[in-house]
């Protein structure tokens, strides 16, 4: 497979390079322990982005790509918990596009505007600016990240398999 060295925001909103894929759920314990016995995924870094909330994000890198479980149980971000049953599941989420600098955030929001996309959740913190588009004809969210650099060396840091 040859994949092109550069890449192309020319192509519209899926021309950023994909980094990751993401799930939800809402037990992690239940589901890590699925993605390591089935899916073979052994090691992850686990952490809760804000001390005090219930949520705990997993992250691994297999690859190239990094696969992301998030576990709002109680969070009330219904950006995450709205995909999920009252019973155990894990679904699938988003898949996380790289935009590489500021020229780039700033070609990508105006394609979001021009195309009267629906940002459903952004920010900015010390690890990114980031934004999810809701992409209801994909079935999915695309989540944008534009990584600062202690984004970078947290990534760099992740569980590797």
């Amino acid at each position: 497979m040859k994949r092109p060295d550069l890449v192309s925001p020319n192509a519209g909103l899926l021309g950023y390079r994909q980094f990751q894929m993401a799930y939800v759920t809402n037990d992690l314990d239940r589901a890590l322990a699925i993605l390591r016995a089935q899916y073979g995924i052994a090691d992850f870094t686990v952490f809760s982005p804000a001390p005090g909330q219930p949520m705990r994000i997993a992250l691994a890198w297999c690859g190239e790509t990094m696969f992301e479980v998030i576990d709002a149980t109680g969070m009330g971000i219904d950006i995450y918990d709205k995909a999920l049953p009252n019973d155990f599941a894990i679904r699938f989420h988003h898949i996380g596009l790289e935009v590489a600098d500021e020229i780039q955030w700033d070609r990508l929001q105006a394609s979001i505007r021009a195309g009267n996309h629906v940002v459903d959740f952004a920010g900015d913190n010390d690890v990114a600016r980031f934004a999810y588009v809701h992409a209801p004809e994909l079935g999915h969210y695309v989540e944008y990240v534009l990584l600062h650099e202690q984004g970078r060396l947290f990534f760099e840091s992740v569980a590797a398999n």
